[in-house]
């Protein structure tokens, strides 16, 4: 039985993203509590491309009829990505994270979020191992307000692109919870998928189908609960956004926790202090995910560390004074996000020398 699981893992660890192998085995205990043994022999046959039940029917040799009802439990359970293309059911393999373990956020449970929080050290390495990050920073909308700004640099733009919006709740912050630690920022209702992630979300039962509006809403709510929206790092058709903190979020533990400079993107801007109106409230050291703030002691003035600056803005919707701002970083300093998910998987994979699944 292990052998198989062990398989599965391999598998799954050959996705750009990768899957982590572990000493103690942790990772197998955690495919073991997600798949049936037969439902990790089917998923080995899954890759990122969709394939119709008959094509996996001729390849793992179980009936159509028989072999549909298994896919269709595994999709429900997010062990798999479902989708139905010309009036066909089609199914490929989704990466451990982001994928699986997001999509176990109606089912997570004590067990599993200790298994998890116990294999993240090593899913940290995973995201470091590419210089392109899959996740970037979007800017508070309450901090470009009236900034001209290019669209995939922009929440409420990216979102206003979309269709199929789906709202869902925070696993990471839900995680946290479970495990003793985590936060009082709003973990219900704060994150979102859209296109064909948004559909197969709603559904699954993953999250419930919303309206721009809502989605809007969902922005608004985070920035006042001090959250950073990352999304997935592309210039368009984006499939997901959350609302994140430093001490419950994934990619952004990898930063704060781990030190890992490049497990996400910066915004295309950084903050700047005007001396004259700042008064010294430290505010924007309370507001500021990254501790990129302190304050001058000679002046009791704010000053803001660049290097270490994520271009959030959130420090600037809480200067009351109106002394923070965000500026433009200079143009060598900004990278370009892929255009699609599909090129950011191929640059990650790439980097990471994962190219099988393009390539098989």
């Amino acid at each position: 039985m292990h052998h198989m699981y062990h398989q599965l893992s391999q598998h799954l660890a050959l996705h750009p993203a990768g899957f982590p192998s572990t000493s103690s085995g942790l990772e197998i205990d955690i495919l073991k509590k997600l798949f049936t043994r037969e439902e990790a022999e089917i998923a080995l046959h899954l890759t990122l491309h969709l394939q119709t039940i008959d094509q996996l029917s001729e390849k793992t040799g179980i009936a159509s009829d028989e072999l549909a009802k298994i896919l269709a439990r595994m999709a429900d359970k997010g062990l798999i990505f479902e989708r139905k293309k010309n009036n066909q059911l089609r199914y490929a393999l989704v990466a451990f994270v982001p994928g699986i373990y997001e999509f176990q956020v109606q089912h997570l449970d004590e067990q599993l979020a200790h298994a998890f929080e116990h294999l993240y050290p090593e899913l940290v390495k995973e995201i470091a191992g590419a210089k392109t990050p899959w996740m970037r920073v979007l800017p508070a909308e309450q901090s470009i307000s009236g900034t001209e700004v290019i669209p995939y640099q922009k929440a409420s733009e990216m979102v206003s692109q979309v269709q199929n919006i789906a709202i869902t709740d925070c696993i990471c912050r839900k995680e946290q919870k479970l495990v003793g630690r985590g936060c009082a920022r709003p973990l219900d209702s704060i994150c979102m998928y859209f296109g064909t992630w948004g559909e197969f979300a709603i559904d699954k039962g993953i999250g419930r189908k919303a309206t721009l509006q809502d989605a809007l809403k969902v922005l608004e709510r985070g920035e006042n609960a001090g959250l950073v929206h990352l999304g997935l790092n592309v210039m368009e058709n984006m499939v997901g956004m959350c609302q994140c903190c430093p001490c419950c979020c994934g990619v952004m533990r990898a930063l704060t926790q781990f030190n890992m400079p490049t497990s996400l993107a910066k915004s295309d801007y950084y903050s700047i202090v005007d001396i004259e109106l700042c008064n010294g409230c430290e505010s924007c050291i309370a507001a500021c995910p990254v501790n990129a703030i302190s304050m001058n002691k000679r002046d009791e003035k704010a000053v803001i560390n660049i290097a270490d600056c994520i271009g959030c803005g959130l420090c600037v919707v809480e200067c009351a004074p109106g002394a923070l701002s965000l500026v433009t970083r200079k143009q060598d300093e900004i990278v370009l996000p892929p255009r699609t998910g599909l090129e950011m998987w191929r640059a990650i994979a790439e980097e990471k020398k994962k190219t099988y699944f393009f390539t098989h």
